[in-house]
């Protein structure tokens, strides 16, 4: 039986970036709020953070040369568009975000989010972390992915609790 599938690539280092956009914009977002991806889709606020997320990402991964691929169906560059203000792009990235919690339940959670529920540590110094940390080395900024990685490290600590309240503030200069 197969597990997963596989290809031949020579763009490694620009699939792996995608790969870590997507996570960084479900799985912190999971964890800070402590709700599955579905509520988090269904929330304007939620969704609007995880485009956000995914559009600086996918800045700083072009910015470093990369060759990013499709995103939930979505073109880098519809990401980043919908980062920097395009009304259209942002639309239709909350149109496939929308249409992909159709798919699931309520119950779905990405990794990130069951970390916390557990009590356990979380991944993201090697997720959103190091999308900032990347954007600080080129000489740009990365306020949504440093904003929720600060907030995740606070509920590691047992600082503040998951809440989507524990996100409204990211982005809000």
């Amino acid at each position: 039986a197969g597990i997963d599938s596989a290809k031949v690539t020579d763009n490694l280092w620009g699939e792996r970036w995608s790969k870590l956009c997507i996570n960084c914009m479900r799985n912190p977002v999971s964890a800070a709020t402590g709700r599955g991806g579905h509520a988090n889709d269904q929330d304007p606020m939620t969704r609007k953070l995880a485009i956000m997320l995914a559009g600086e990402a996918v800045k700083i991964g072009l910015a470093q040369g990369y060759s990013l691929e499709s995103m939930y169906g979505l073109a880098p560059e519809q990401l980043v568009a919908a980062h920097d203000g395009d009304a259209a792009a942002f639309s239709q990235c909350e149109a496939k975000l929308l249409e992909g919690a159709t798919t699931r339940s309520d119950g779905q959670r990405p990794s990130m989010g069951q970390d916390i529920l557990m009590g356990g540590r979380t991944e993201i110094d090697y997720l959103n972390g190091i999308v900032a940390e990347r954007a600080t080395a080129i000489g740009m900024d990365a306020p949504y992915n440093s904003g929720i990685a600060a907030v995740v490290r606070r509920i590691e600590r047992g600082e503040i609790k998951p809440s989507p309240e524990a996100v409204a503030h990211i982005g809000q200069a």
